[in-house]
């Protein structure tokens, strides 16, 4: 009987079974990572990472256009190459070898990826978003490649991936993340190139699910969780490995029964890995993100935090966000690439307490102190009454701002892709408080009403108190209350249902902030 080998283990998470392959060697069919497809687009400018399976230690040719990049398949029938720098120019085929197997991938594009992630303000598709009859009568794009990440949670890092690259169109689009759709048309035309967008998503999801395991690594405060998702593995991979030899005797056994054309056995249990489900730790990164690494791309756009308003520690958002981007990136070792978040935007949380939800976007604001971010503000886009606001395009056109003057080097103002911020205050002679704002463009402006609203004071005995406000000049305004003669503090927007009026001259909302002597 000839030696068997074991070629592919699909181990289904979120069942009791394994799904097994077995071949000969000398069988092993040619794979490439399902992230590759027809009508895909490939990162301009960049190193693109190729990589599959093949036959231990055979030999593998990958080519597009005239270049040929050769390598020989590990002893676990592993390959990867890297094709060298592309340009943006006619559709192309991209072709992998093995011996007479070859695999020809047609109609692929060069020019911008983005990653799009999050919960379900991300995920929210183009059909329910405000206008949406209007917005797919736009959607016919050739030149904007769509591809979605079915949902999957998993408990240890999954490489397999079944996608499909689309063009954009009325049918492709609707059900497509609105943000992440209506950023890459209007990348398109701002650009002129192909675009191509990877939408995973998921919502009521948190971002602990979404940080992967060296994430947590790198950051010492959540050493807790990391602990915890270190017991889960280590029990699943002991049990794996009780359950082996029973699987092994089973396959010999199903062989035996599958050659004989008798009844096949039923395989053996597997264990369930507990960590598989959306919202715990590592589960999403596993099962929605680590099959695109090291797919390269450009950047992330990320939005999401809503699920995280109901933690009793909201201030450690801000080390989960420093998790996510450092895992992510370090994952993809491409460097310190964009990523841009969206903070949540105002929501009446019922029970939670007003005070919830700025304190999870205050958290969300901290971790712009890292390298290469950005984020969007949406107090003045948000509804009260529905957790789902509908002006997707508003978000999507704040976070093209972002991409076009910090990554592509667009010479854009500040005050164009991000608003009004505090800078600085002093109490006057009369017992007002002056505040002075930064990125105000040609001056502050309310968007509707007489006075700006939801600033808020604080007195000597450090009670708040609603307070009358009033555009002072260009960048100030002045806050009072007959309630504080002298002001201790001050705080603008911090409250769960603060839907802002207070705006720049490029009509973007000032952010929220709370200051105390």
């Amino acid at each position: 009987m000839r030696a068997l080998v074991l070629s592919l283990m699909v181990l289904v998470m979120d069942s009791s079974y394994v799904v097994a392959q077995e071949t000969s060697s000398e069988e092993t069919q040619l794979q490439v990572s399902g992230v590759f497809g027809e009508s895909m687009v490939l990162q301009r400018g960049a190193k693109i990472p190729v990589w599959g399976w093949a036959s231990a230690g055979a030999e593998v040719a990958v080519s597009l256009d005239d270049q040929v990049q050769v390598t020989v398949a590990d002893e676990l029938g592993r390959w990867s190459v890297h094709l060298d720098h592309l340009q943006p120019g006619p559709s192309r085929t991209l072709k992998i070898r093995q011996g007479a197997q070859v695999i020809a991938l047609k109609d692929i594009l060069v020019g911008e990826v983005w990653i799009c992630s999050g919960q379900s303000n991300m995920e929210w598709p183009v059909k329910r978003a405000r206008d949406a009859k209007r917005e797919l009568a736009d959607s016919e794009y050739p030149e904007v490649r769509l591809a979605e990440a079915g949902r999957r949670s998993s408990g240890e890092p999954r490489k397999e991936v079944d996608i499909r690259w689309r063009y954009a169109s009325a049918s492709t689009a609707a059900n497509f993340s609105a943000i992440c759709f209506f950023f890459g048309r209007e990348l398109h035309k701002s650009l002129g190139v192909p675009v191509g967008l990877v939408d995973s998503t998921w919502g009521a999801t948190p971002i602990e699910a979404w940080i992967p395991l060296d994430g947590y690594e790198g950051v010492s405060s959540l050493i807790s969780i990391l602990g915890d998702v270190k017991a889960a593995n280590r029990k699943y991979r002991e049990a794996a490995g009780a359950t082996l030899p029973a699987f092994e005797h089973w396959a010999r056994e199903a062989r035996r029964a599958y050659d004989s054309g008798a009844p096949l056995p039923l395989p053996p249990a597997w264990p369930t890995h507990t960590l598989v489900g959306k919202r715990h730790p590592t589960a999403l990164y596993n099962g929605m993100v680590h099959w695109l690494v090291p797919f390269a791309m450009r950047g992330v756009l990320w939005y999401q935090g809503e699920k995280n308003v109901f933690d009793r520690d909201r201030a450690a958002y801000t080390d989960k966000m420093r998790a996510l981007v450092t895992g992510w990136r370090e994952a993809w070792r491409q460097g310190d690439f964009p990523f841009y978040y969206v903070q949540i935007a105002p929501y009446d949380y019922k029970n939670r307490g007003p005070d919830s939800l700025p304190e999870l976007r205050e958290a969300q604001a901290r971790a712009l102190d890292l390298q290469n971010v950005g984020m969007v503000t949406t107090t003045d886009i948000g509804n009260v009454d529905d957790i789902h606001p509908k002006n997707k395009q508003e978000v999507a056109r704040r976070l093209l701002g972002w991409a076009l003057a910090r990554t592509y080097q667009r010479p854009l103002p500040e005050h164009a892709y991000r608003g009004p911020s505090y800078s600085s205050h002093r109490v006057r002679s009369n017992g007002r408080l002056r505040i002075v704002f930064d990125r105000v463009g040609e001056g502050l402006r309310l968007r509707r009403g007489s006075r700006p609203r939801w600033f808020d004071l604080m007195d000597e005995d450090g009670q708040w108190h609603r307070a009358l406000a009033s555009i002072s000049s260009a960048d100030t305004v002045d806050v009072w209350s007959r309630r504080v003669r002298q002001p201790a503090g001050v705080r603008f927007a911090w409250h769960e249902e603060a839907v802002t009026i207070l705006e720049n001259s490029s009509g973007l909302p000032a952010e929220q902030f709370m200051v105390t002597e």
